[in-house]
């Protein structure tokens, strides 16, 4: 049995943005502008779960903390 731990991660499909691109449009001002709508991945979250192993957990943790002291 493989141990796995939920991460909370950028969502992969809007990038973390929280919103997708739909379309174009035209303002008030005749003026074109995409709109979006809330990711449907994450709900406008920007975040989705995921599991990972124990290893990649391990990993995770070393990266982390060797960014963070330099």
């Amino acid at each position: 049995m493989e141990i796995k731990i939920h991460i909370s991660d950028t969502c992969q499909s809007c990038g973390g943005m929280c919103r997708v691109p739909v379309g174009m449009d035209i303002d008030a001002n005749d003026q074109p502008y995409t709109r979006h709508k809330p990711c449907p991945a994450c709900e406008g979250g920007g975040r989705t779960g995921r599991w990972i192993s124990i290893e990649e957990f391990a990993q995770l943790l070393v990266t982390l903390t060797q960014s963070t002291n330099h």
